[in-house]
């Protein structure tokens, strides 16, 4: 019989790098001029799973991530900020979570975005709480007629449950940009919606 996961309240190890990580994003972007850029995205990819009781297994992994970037106004510069994103791995556990991100502008168009932040992870053994790092490789676009970024490229991640199982998942994803995704959901309800004569 699987024992039920400590409430996230008893692990304040866990929410100690949560409020310094926002503490940090805050700080970076107050004194930015430039907007934010935002971006968001859906996760597709293959995920490793394994514990400390039992041999590990490939899983499919889905996912979902948003992020607002400060303190760029070009696809030189370096920049920072939040982020939120959600992981279920083979559709039998939910992890949701936030942090900080780092783009670093390495070569132009492909940037690298380092993320690091706290989770609530929801699985066999009830809630229990994660730490989540994922490494963006892809295009970043500095858009200079709006605040959305288009964003596509490749996640390699790696998440830490904190429960009696020791849970730990290592996963490689397609990072495929939410604007891009619903493109053919705005034609066909253009197409299907009513003009005036």
């Amino acid at each position: 019989m699987f024992r039920r996961a400590p409430p996230l309240a008893s692990h304040g190890f866990v929410a100690a790098p949560f409020m310094a990580s926002l503490f940090v994003t805050l700080l970076a972007a107050k004194p930015c001029a430039a907007d934010p850029q935002y971006s968001a995205g859906l996760l597709v990819g293959l995920g490793h799973e394994s514990a400390t009781d039992r041999d590990g297994d490939n899983e499919f992994l889905l996912g979902a991530r948003t992020e607002a970037l400060f303190g760029r106004d070009s696809s030189q510069q370096f920049a920072v900020g939040p982020y939120l994103s959600a992981l279920s791995s083979g559709f039998d556990d939910l992890s949701v979570g936030g942090g900080a991100s780092l783009l670093v502008p390495w070569t132009d168009p492909i940037p690298a975005v380092v993320s690091v932040g706290p989770a609530a992870h929801w699985g066999d053994l009830g809630w229990a709480p994660a730490v989540v790092g994922q490494l963006y490789l892809g295009s970043r676009t500095y858009n200079f007629s709006g605040k959305y970024s288009v964003a596509a490229g490749f996640v390699l991640g790696v998440k830490r449950v904190f429960n009696d199982a020791g849970e730990r998942t290592i996963y490689l994803a397609a990072h495929m940009d939410g604007a891009l995704l619903s493109l053919p959901f705005i034609a066909l309800f253009e197409w299907l919606r009513p003009r005036a004569d």
